[in-house]
């Protein structure tokens, strides 16, 4: 199991838990339409749009090799806290201490917080008989109320929370089910003696294909209203 991390500096981009799945390279002579992405597109939510949990945002994900969209109907929860304890039993083990500077003692997590975030796809898909493709999915990441990069764990996130991983997500248009609330979670946390940033928001970040140059990149938050 991977330890707690504190935060990555401000200028990575990179967030706590990626959504990409595997890339699948097997294809089919007509690719899984999610449906007309026409109307989907008018109502992408703006980039810098701040959301309180609960709202939802129309978010939408490419393909870089092919810019083929697949759109989402995405909200995130108001946060969880469960203890180290209730986390052991979620994934099986004792959650690691957190890493610290080389002499001195690991530092142990006081508490750990789960915002459950739900993604439906709406639209997207090859049109027209294209093959299936995998999309990128949006870079999750806890953070603190400035918009700081906070604590947050490499992977995992939706064991950690006790959720369904079978139901995470899938980037590959192929296995996506229009219509169906996929789960996953960001994780931030406290340490016992040094809290560090403790994420209060969560951030959402996509990378459009160069192939789409209509359709900008999305930076949105949730956070408590």
């Amino acid at each position: 199991m991977v330890s707690p991390r504190r935060p990555r500096p401000a200028f990575v981009l990179a967030a706590a838990f990626s959504l990409a799945g595997l890339s699948l390279t097997g294809c089919s002579s007509a690719g899984h339409n999610l449906g007309d992405p026409a109307e989907a597109a008018q109502e992408a939510t703006a980039d810098g749009t701040e959301l309180a949990f609960g709202q939802t945002a129309r978010v939408v994900t490419t393909s870089f090799d092919t810019g083929v969209p697949v759109y989402w109907d995405v909200s995130v929860n108001a946060p969880t806290t469960l203890t180290p304890q209730e986390v052991e039993v979620n994934v099986g083990q004792d959650p690691p201490s957190i890493d610290l500077a080389p002499g001195y003692d690991p530092d142990p997590v006081k508490s750990y917080s789960c915002f459950t975030v739900t993604l439906t796809a709406v639209a997207g898909g090859p049109q027209d008989g294209g093959a299936d493709v995998t999309v990128d999915m949006p870079q999750l990441s806890p953070v603190d109320a400035s918009g700081q990069n906070a604590n947050y764990v490499d992977a995992g996130d939706a064991r950690y929370c006790g959720l369904d991983t079978d139901n995470e997500p899938p980037s590959y248009t192929g296995d996506i089910r229009t219509g169906h609330e996929y789960t996953t979670a960001v994780v931030t946390w406290r340490g016992e003696h040094d809290p560090g940033i403790v994420g209060t928001a969560v951030r959402l970040s996509t990378t459009p294909s160069p192939h789409s140059t209509d359709l900008p990149a999305q930076t949105l938050t949730w956070r408590a209203s």
